[in-house]
């Protein structure tokens, strides 16, 4: 793993959107503004975990969002409501780095369990839920 620091963050960084946009699989869902929509719609604490190098270059991001149900309990996702929107990262061996700080930061919240929404499972002694399913359809580049 590449020397990294990681931070939990209460606002996207400023270059949190620029820099997921360099991914062209990562789902649009993973911007800065989805996340904060859970803030300002439902009132649910957003955290934004990132990893930077020594020279302050952004190389990993995360989405948490901690949601608090009287039927689902207290809990973490790493985008709710949305099927896909796991780390983020130029270099494979901060995802779970990044994803461990995330299950630090759910333990720390008092959660009774988080879930990442990534689309392919990633290493790591993580449970994997194979009840969702996910259909594509490639679309035409004009329609007739």
């Amino acid at each position: 793993m590449p020397d990294a620091a990681l931070s939990v963050l209460s606002q996207p960084p400023a270059d949190w959107d620029s820099f997921v946009a360099k991914f062209p699989d990562a789902s649009v869902y993973l911007r800065s503004g989805w996340a904060s929509v859970a803030r300002q719609v439902f009132g649910h604490e957003v955290y934004f975990i990132e990893a930077r190098d020594s020279d302050k270059k952004l190389r990993a991001v995360l989405p948490v969002v901690q949601q608090k149900s009287l039927l689902l309990g207290n809990f973490a996702t790493s985008l709710p409501f949305f099927n896909y929107g796991g780390v983020v990262c130029d270099d494979e061996s901060l995802a779970q780095p990044v994803m461990e700080r995330a299950r630090d930061l759910a333990i720390e919240l008092g959660c009774d369990y988080l879930e990442f929404r990534d689309v392919a499972p990633r290493g790591g002694n993580w449970v994997v839920r194979s009840d969702k399913v996910t259909m594509l359809l490639q679309l035409p580049a004009t329609f007739p």
